[in-house]
């Protein structure tokens, strides 16, 4: 697992612990599928304080996720360079 991937999981772990002390919890069958995402774009938080902190983990878990996709299509991008100049 690459650094990224764990400060991905480390992200996604705050998140869902900051929701639990919140006493908001997901009865979905898995996390970060289709359906949780969708969830957590309808979770509303006791307070206008929690809210902007879940919003905000929420916007670092994307921003991660989007950082590792970017860079997994490097690394296939440079896996299918050095294939193509490798006699």
């Amino acid at each position: 697992m690459s650094p990224s991937d764990r400060n991905l999981m480390s992200l996604s772990v705050r998140l869902m612990a900051f929701l639990l002390r919140q006493d908001i919890r997901y009865e979905g069958r898995a996390n970060w599928n289709a359906a949780h995402l969708r969830w957590l774009a309808r979770v509303v938080c006791p307070t206008p304080a929690q809210q902007i902190v879940f919003q905000e983990y929420v916007h670092t878990v994307t921003e991660q996720t989007e950082r590792v996709r970017r860079l997994e299509a490097e690394l296939a991008r440079g896996r299918e360079d050095m294939a193509a100049t490798t006699p």
